[in-house]
């Protein structure tokens, strides 16, 4: 930060949802000041930050300082104010600013930036309106659109250029990327903040704020709502944390200020003693499971940055932070398998503390697209040598010392047919020279190291540690007498072993039975495990993992949120391979399909299903289903807008052993999928022209499902497979439970609207939508108010047309369940219960296994969805189609969907 004076006194201010955390340098002072306040307490002051420096101030001067009045800045070197968005450095060489925090993200959040006219080659207006169509809450109806930063267009003629790249990487080489990543790595987390670091840390380019995307490079963290301040709630039978919170003011329960119940209750109450009065569950189960919950939840985004990205969780260390984090940590460790947790001495307003310490950046990049080759890589140096001098010198102006500077060059580089580049950061070998690259697309980026704040270590330990007092905390198996130390008594070396609390005034750690806390003398505490086995995740979020799991005589026990057309499709072609196999199903079997007669949508999308066995017992399935970009048609895409028949759009599969017994049936998928065979006519059906593109995605499905059997084949030898049989069924009657009480819901609101059969519990609608070329979707849909349950009859639906918007009945499920999920207002688990209260009726027949199907996967499931809205008197149609684009020739394919409009419903407008 320069040369500030060393008689002034430095701040570092982190403003949360829940707790404003503030950490001062103060002169002639080795530890600094710590301090912890409510972010908003009206009662008291009105600025929380502004308080906080208030207050030490009076300590530090000994002046009283009214509210009132302004604060004095002679005193203040600089202010670091960070929120969950950014850091704003406020240098006090000019007078004092007044405000508060989070200027610049409330600016983005309310709209009050200043005027912005937006400049933009001629025909491309509509380039920031338009975004990238993503919904972020895909169950969401009111998919409202952020206002856009600026408020006219100006379009200027210019030329545009296109580079047309020849990439000439080899794809072989694809594995040493992967395979590079190595070292330490440790996790950080909030309550619900997640990130990940292996050597360095992992970034992003761009992130959306208030649905503004910005881009400049940050850590890639993962957020969950289930702080200490997540509210609790039991519902459809389940224990419920979050995402709602109970903010800051009146804040949880126990705060006394008229609150509501939050985990940092449910922490409280795991140390007071048992209530006696409580039949079925004590107070501090009921406790146990609000926390065991909001456990579960922390550890899915953790698992979203490791296992979803080819990472091992349990070969990772978890450094926690927060308050309430050290509460959670080891429980959370040994759900996910780790040993090892880190804790620092100020983990409580780490956030505060990590500003001073962070690096002073800057970044500057610069587009370059060429063909790797000894003039590009002339031509990228001399780039990368202009930019490394802006950064520097900017640098400098804040008074970096030239010595001080380090910086470090990334590219983001892509292999041929590939859109998405992967950043790789340039090596330094040795001698000093920079290694080589791969095929390129360069963006450079600098920074520099340097810490504003210096850490302070801990006095060696001497003696045992001190014991301040014991008290009663409730774990897994009960009450357990747990001694209570503070960490300003600890020294280095000192060890505590669990049960036991670890106190600092701004955090509690809790070290659970069958671990030990030891203390570093770098001002950090490790937990480890000393059990020789673990906790397990609970089954849902591991099924986040993967797309499908189905249990055979239970149905779909879980299925990822992810493409509408996929959900619940998944178990329609799981069941359809259980019937075809029988008995004729091994251990090491693999089963793939795409055909939309066995549960399938498109041809594009292909399912891989493999079973798992316990005991050379059949107990459930895992699938996969992923699009493939070439499955091979009479037009590149494998979506051929005029297709009539199945074989036009690529090669179909009912049923395959693409794994037999362990064994990767290579020469036979070949052939499936080079010569599909032939139609009627004896025209051959083209194969696919991207073969190995097309294995290379098989063994991945694979290799998902094995990884999603490990994690099934834990919870059964930890729990055995009775209780995790059960649990599955629990959870399928949660999901069934809030799907009959939406139908009742449903049926009470309509019932004046709606014709009613015979007994007054039967409401019936009726509901059609037409087609371009006048076939019809007819629905009728009756509703059992009393029972929750619906009938979707669409026998009255048109049979099978001679073109391609011939929807399977997999793809019709997919539709329905899609929309009783979007009406049902919780966050339930896709399983098989959302579907038990529903029984679905279609034209017997239709469509035939010879119809072409690949409009029916993407323009009539959007009719049927609109049909089935409209029944139920939710919101209008859609504009009824994804609007596909395909394009390419024999060397590429290129598919694309277009979002088109979304209907108004009764408390939002349309969305075009």
């Amino acid at each position: 930060m320069g040369s500030g004076s060393e008689e002034k006194l430095r701040f570092c201010i982190d403003r949360g949802g829940t707790f404003t955390n503030v950490y001062a340098e103060i002169p002639g002072h080795l530890d600094g000041r710590i301090l912890r306040l409510l972010s908003v307490d009206p009662s008291y002051y009105d600025d929380a930050p502004i308080e906080g420096i208030r207050r030490i101030l009076e300590e530090y001067t000994g002046e009283k300082i009214p509210r009132t009045v302004k604060i004095p800045n002679d005193k203040i070197d600089w202010i670091l104010m960070g929120t969950c968005y950014g850091i704003l450095l406020l240098s006090l060489a000019a007078p004092f600013l007044h405000n508060r925090t989070t200027v610049a993200t409330n600016a983005l959040l309310e709209r009050k930036e200043e005027r912005i006219a937006l400049c933009v080659t001629r025909g491309f207006k509509d380039l920031l309106q338009i975004g990238d169509q993503s919904r972020p809450h895909i169950f969401d109806l009111t998919a409202t659109k952020p206002s856009n930063l600026y408020e006219e267009v100006i379009e200027v003629d210019e030329r545009i250029e296109l580079v047309l790249e020849e990439d000439k990487g080899n794809k072989e080489n694809s594995e040493s990327f992967v395979k590079g990543v190595s070292g330490e790595v440790v996790f950080g987390f909030d309550s619900h903040d997640v990130s990940r670091y292996a050597g360095s840390y992992e970034q992003v380019l761009e992130t959306k704020i208030a649905g503004a995307i910005i881009q400049a490079p940050q850590l890639d963290i993962n957020t969950v709502a289930a702080g200490g301040g997540s509210k609790l709630k039991f519902q459809f039978g389940a224990f419920r944390v979050g995402p709602e919170s109970v903010g800051a003011h009146p804040g949880p329960m126990c705060y006394r200020k008229g609150g509501e119940l939050a985990v940092t209750n449910a922490n409280l109450i795991l140390g007071k003693s048992q209530d006696s009065s409580a039949k079925d569950m004590t107070v501090e189960e009921i406790a146990l499971g609000f926390v065991n919950v909001a456990n579960e939840t922390m550890c899915r985004p953790i698992q979203k940055l490791t296992e979803m990205k080819g990472h091992e969780t349990r070969n990772h260390a978890l450094a926690c932070f927060g308050g309430a984090g050290p509460q959670h940590a080891c429980a959370i460790a040994r759900s996910l398998g780790m040993t090892e947790v880190l804790i620092h001495r100020f983990c409580g307003i780490l956030s505060a503390y990590g500003m001073g310490l962070a690096d002073v950046v800057e970044e500057a990049q610069e587009p370059y697209a060429a063909v790797y080759g000894p003039e590009s890589v002339l031509e990228a140096s001399g780039r990368e040598a202009i930019l490394l001098k802006q950064v520097e010198q900017k640098l400098q102006k804040k008074g970096i010392r030239e010595e001080n500077i380090k910086t470090k060059t990334y590219l983001n580089l892509r292999y041929e047919g590939k859109d998405t580049a992967i950043m790789v950061k340039r090596r330094i070998a040795e001698d000093g020279s920079g290694c080589d690259y791969a095929d390129e697309f360069v963006k450079l980026s600098s920074r520099r190291v340097a810490n504003i704040l210096k850490p302070q270590a801990l006095e060696p330990a001497s003696g045992s540690p001190k014991i301040e007092g014991h008290y009663k905390v409730f774990f897994g198996n009960g009450l357990h007498d747990t001694p209570l130390f503070k960490l300003e008594n600890l020294g280095y070396g000192n060890v505590m072993p669990g049960p036991a609390i670890i106190m600092n005034g701004i955090s509690t750690v809790i070290v659970e039975p069958k671990c030990k806390a030891i203390i570093y003398g770098n001002s950090w505490t490790d937990v480890t495990n000393t059990a020789a086995d673990f906790y397990l995740n609970k089954y849902q979020g591991k099924a986040r993992l993967l797309l499908c799991s189905l249990c055979p005589d239970r149905g779909l026990v879980a299925n990822a949120p992810l493409v509408p057309v996929h959900l619940g499709a998944m178990s329609s072609t799981v069941r359809w391979q259980l019937e075809y196999w029988g008995d004729n199903l091994n251990e090491g079997d693999v089963l793939v399909t795409n055909h939309p007669c066995a549960g399938g949508s498109h041809l594009p999308d292909i399912t891989v299903t493999t079973p798992v066995f316990d005991n050379r017992k059949l107990v459930f399935f895992v699938a996969s289903r992923g699009h493939h970009a070439e499955i091979r048609s009479v037009t590149p895409g494998s979506m051929p807008p005029f297709s009539k028949s199945i074989w036009e759009e690529g090669a179909a599969i009912k049923a395959f052993k693409l794994v037999e017994k362990g064994i990767f049936q290579e020469e036979g998928i070949i052939k499936l999928l080079k010569f599909p065979g032939a139609d009627e006519s004896a025209q051959r059906i083209p194969g696919t022209h991207w073969l190995q593109d097309n294995l290379s995605d098989l063994r991945a499905q694979v290799a998902a499902n094995q990884r999603g059997i490990t994690l099934i084949k834990e919870l059964i030898g930890q729990y055995g497979l009775e209780t995790v049989q059960a649990y599955m069924t629990y959870v399928q009657l949660n999901a069934e439970e809030a799907v009959r009480e939406m139908l009742k819901a449903v049926a009470a609101r309509v019932s004046s609207e709606s014709t009613r059969l015979g007994e007054r519990n039967f409401i019936m609608i009726e509901e059609e939508d037409c087609m371009d070329d006048e076939s019809v979707i007819h629905l009728k849909l009756t509703i059992d108010s009393n029972k929750g349950e619906a009938n979707f009859d669409f026998s009255g639906t048109s049979p099978e047309v001679y073109g391609n918007w011939n929807a399977p009945e997999a793809v019709t499920a997919a539709a329905i369940i899609y929309c009783i999920r979007c009406l049902v207002d919780v966050d339930i688990p896709l399983n098989q219960g959302c579907l038990a209260p529903a029984k679905i009726h279609v034209r017997a027949g239709s469509p035939s296994d010879k119809a072409a199907v690949v409009g029916g996967n993407v323009l009539t499931s959007q009719r049927i969805t609109d049909v089935v809205l409209t029944a139920f008197q939710v919101c209008a149609c859609s504009q009824g189609c994804m609007n596909n684009l395909t394009f390419g020739d024999n060397t590429f394919g290129y598919y694309e969907t277009i979002g088109g409009g979304s209907g108004a419903g009764p408390s939002w407008n349309e969305t075009s």
